[in-house]
């Protein structure tokens, strides 16, 4: 594999998947619990949740490994829009990690503080959502570098087309005079050669 082939979108899409996969292992809630004089703490991670965890993992994940076999011609560019699938997938992932983020934390919380226990959200969460903003980003810089190639080729090709149409017909030596072209009578000799002797008399 040649690093030079990849782009800076590649990088970021590439890096912040591997940061996101690392996260995934990591405290994404630190819950404490109080019985008596007891306190028990846990913790979770990405795994503990389905759809707003493992399932983001995954997205950007594959995100991340579609773009080095990508980068490797182990894919073929032009049977897939790629660009905009992956593009897709990072937004889903982003979209999940901030519902689990900002909206549900934990789905027994309110049960735990009742009981004086509480729910923290880890480091892993947080280093989560900023890994698949950086996925993202490198996902929309490469749709976007994508689009403004296509849009690139096909001005070349209707300026190569509209040069083919607006060429001048060539122009004949009257013509170029301002004398119009006349085509010479049936049976008269070219011009410039000489004229035919009639046969000799018997």
């Amino acid at each position: 594999m040649h690093l030079k082939s990849f782009t800076r979108a590649d990088w970021l899409k590439v890096g912040g998947a591997a940061a996101l996969l690392v996260s995934s292992f990591l405290a994404w809630l630190n819950i404490t619990l109080k019985q008596g004089d007891m306190v028990r703490r846990g913790t979770a991670n990405a795994y503990d949740f389905a759809f707003t965890g493992a399932i983001p993992v995954v997205l950007a994940v594959s995100v991340g490994a579609v773009t080095v076999l990508l980068a490797v011609a182990r894919v073929p560019r032009r049977q897939q829009p790629w660009p905009l699938v992956l593009l897709l997938a990072a937004l889903v992932a982003v979209v999940l990690l901030m519902v689990r983020l900002i909206v549900n934390p934990y789905d027994g919380t309110d049960n735990l503080e009742q009981y004086g226990g509480s729910v923290v959200r880890g480091v892993g969460m947080v280093l989560a959502v900023l890994a698949a903003l950086v996925v993202f980003v490198g996902a929309l810089l490469a749709f976007l570098e994508e689009r403004r190639g296509h849009t690139d080729e096909l001005s070349d090709s209707q300026q190569l087309q509209w040069g083919a149409e607006s060429s001048p017909a060539p122009v004949t030596a009257p013509q170029a005079w301002g004398m119009p072209a006349t085509s010479a009578p049936a049976g008269s000799a070219p011009a410039g050669s000489a004229p035919a002797t009639p046969p000799p008399q018997a």
